[in-house]
This record gives structure tokens, C-alpha cells and sequence, in this order.
């Protein structure tokens, strides 16, 4: 009875958290949206345009979000860089562009690549889990998730040696090396899950040899020792 009494508590406050996001987020909406011209053009759309790794979301009845298939292999969605707040891009806007959604995520992805240039050291700090050293990326624009869409610039921040990488939330991208305890990985993620009132509940990456790969791994370190 202890336990329904705590798991319910548990689920009102989380729940009272995430409305709390929400009211907040859209105040930041409304606040960053008056700096957008109206209509918004592509040309000054083009500029801002970012991909966003995509979490569990439904749209709202009457809106078509767009969202396409990463070559990594995660779904995306794209968002609008209003100064850190990213309202997502809808299909009745790009139809208005005359845009493709080849173009678009052409066209996110150099953006991101421009913003991860000049990233340095400084959004990576390291910690310790089991024994092991773990990295956890976080970034001012709030999008170090998607730097797992970059290969090249997170290499450059974490290394390019053997890892297992986590992104549970927008702004927290967590790596260990293979030899990092599967179970005290997987607590480590979901607490960060938790922490958020939006996690993004996805599958591990695996770096091996410098070559990033994602997939619903039962054991990525057993499968990165294998691919090794």
C-alpha cells in the first residue's frame, strides 16, 4: 500500500512538473515569437532552421509537424532557433516555402554543423560510474543531443575512441566506455530521463572505431565488444 501511496504521489508531482514546463515553455514561445516576421520568410527562416532529435510526442489535433527519418537512424523533427526556445517546424509552413523535407533537413543539418564548429572543451565534463569514466555533453543552444548527427565535430569534443552514448534529454548527451556495467548505465540515463519533463526515451549509440551507429541494443556493450 506504501508503494501505490509513493508511486502515485510520484506520478502527481511529475505530472505537476510537466504542466509547469509547458506553461512556462509557452510563455518563451510567445515572448521569442515576437522577434519573428509575420509571415515568416524562408530566407530568414533558413538561417535558424536546426534538426531535433524526436522524443515521444503526438501533434495536436489540426497540426502536422514534420518529422523524417535520420540516416543515422533516429526520427527528427526540425525546430526554429528563436534564441534557444525551438517552436517545431509545421508542414502547412514549408508548403508555403515550397520547400522539401530533403531541403529541409539538408539545410538543418548545415546549420548544425556551422553551431558545432565552434563549440570547445568547455561543454564536456566528465564523472565517474562504476569505476569508469562517463562524459556528459551540454551545450548553451540547449541541442547536444543532436551532435550525435555531427559525427565529426562529437568526436572532436568526446574522442573518437570506443563508446556507448546515451542522449536522454535535448540538452544531455552521455557517453561510457564499453566496459561500463549495462545496468548502472541504464539507471544513470533514467534518472536523467526523469529529471526532464520531456526526455527523449531513446535508443544507445555505439562509436566503435570512430564509425557511430544506433540501434535498440539489449546489451551495447556486449554488442560493442562483439562489433569489435
Amino acid at each position: 500500500m506504501s508503494q501505490m501511496h509513493n508511486s502515485t504521489r510520484d506520478a502527481a508531482r511529475r505530472d505537476a512538473a510537466l504542466q509547469r514546463h509547458f506553461r512556462q515553455e509557452r510563455k518563451r514561445l510567445r515572448r521569442a515569437a515576437k522577434s519573428m516576421p509575420v509571415p515568416v520568410p524562408w530566407d530568414w527562416a533558413r538561417r535558424r532552421i536546426v534538426p531535433l532529435l524526436a522524443g515521444p510526442l503526438i501533434d495536436p489535433p489540426g497540426q502536422r509537424t514534420i518529422m523524417t527519418a535520420s540516416e543515422l537512424g533516429p526520427a527528427l523533427r526540425f525546430g526554429v532557433d528563436l534564441g534557444g526556445v525551438y517552436p517545431l517546424l509545421d508542414a502547412d509552413t514549408a508548403e508555403r516555402w515550397e520547400v522539401s523535407v530533403a531541403q529541409l533537413l539538408d539545410t538543418a543539418l548545415t546549420n548544425l554543423s556551422d553551431r558545432a564548429g565552434y563549440l570547445d572543451n568547455s561543454v564536456v565534463r566528465h564523472g565517474t560510474l562504476g569505476g569508469r569514466i562517463t562524459t556528459l555533453v551540454s551545450t548553451p543552444d540547449g541541442l547536444a543531443s543532436s551532435l550525435v548527427l555531427v559525427p565529426d565535430h562529437l568526436c572532436r569534443l568526446i574522442g573518437d575512441h570506443d563508446q556507448i552514448l546515451a542522449a536522454p534529454t535535448r540538452n544531455q548527451l552521455l557517453a561510457v566506455t564499453p566496459d561500463t556495467s549495462t545496468e548502472l548505465f541504464a539507471s544513470l540515463v533514467i534518472d536523467f530521463e526523469l529529471g526532464d519533463p520531456l526526455p527523449l526515451m531513446l535508443d544507445p549509440f555505439i562509436l566503435v572505431a570512430g564509425e557511430l551507429s544506433w540501434g535498440g541494443l539489449a546489451d551495447p556493450a556486449a554488442d560493442a565488444e562483439d562489433i569489435r
